[in-house]
């Protein structure tokens, strides 16, 4: 074998090898790309989880804002609505102490306070121009002195004979006493929303 055969086979035995190494190294090659893919396609994943995952979350605290700020509007309207109707019904109490429906019930209304003073001594303390209804509802009982009050605006004011004794049964203090039911009452007929 001449030393050209031999050059020759050394050199097919060299590409051969080479064909080998770069068949390799391309194999190689393709199993890093097809891992790196798979990696890169799970981070993808992982990461589009994560984001999916603070999207619901920021989805979910967005409603609940919502939510939050939705019912503070309707209590702030329930509010300002039991608000107007307690002022409009103080701004009637003067017209409603002389209407003929008050002045009906005002013999009992005065039975029911006297029964928590002793009728000796005892001062019935009314709003002017009341003097002659609470009188008459009196039926001319005897001990009790009946005053006319600039300071009530509606109703009466009965104070045992000592003054440890005080029933307040002024319009506007009977409405204040009864706003927490009344509140509750108006609501109630309020259509649910």
């Amino acid at each position: 074998m001449a030393l050209i055969d031999l050059i020759a086979d050394l050199q097919q035995q060299a590409k051969a090898q080479a064909d080998e190494i770069l068949e390799a190294a391309r194999r190689e090659a393709q199993a890093i790309e097809q891992e790196a893919a798979r990696d890169i396609s799970e981070q993808f994943e992982a990461l589009l989880g994560r984001k999916e995952d603070e999207s619901r979350a920021d989805a979910r605290a967005a409603v609940a804002a919502a939510r939050r700020a939705a019912m503070q509007d309707t209590l702030e309207a329930r509010a300002s609505l039991i608000s107007r109707v307690f002022e409009r019904a103080h701004s009637l109490l003067p017209e409603v102490s002389v209407s003929g429906d008050y002045l009906d019930t005002l013999g009992r209304s005065l039975d029911e306070a006297l029964e928590f003073v002793d009728g000796d001594g005892a001062e019935v303390r009314c709003s002017p121009g009341m003097t002659r209804a609470i009188g008459a509802a009196l039926k001319g009982q005897k001990g009790l002195t009946v005053t006319e009050d600039a300071e009530i605006t509606s109703g009466f004011v009965v104070t045992d004979k000592t003054g440890s004794v005080v029933v307040d049964e002024r319009l506007d203090a009977r409405l204040s006493r009864m706003q927490r039911a009344l509140a509750i009452d108006v609501l109630g007929r309020l259509p649910e929303r």
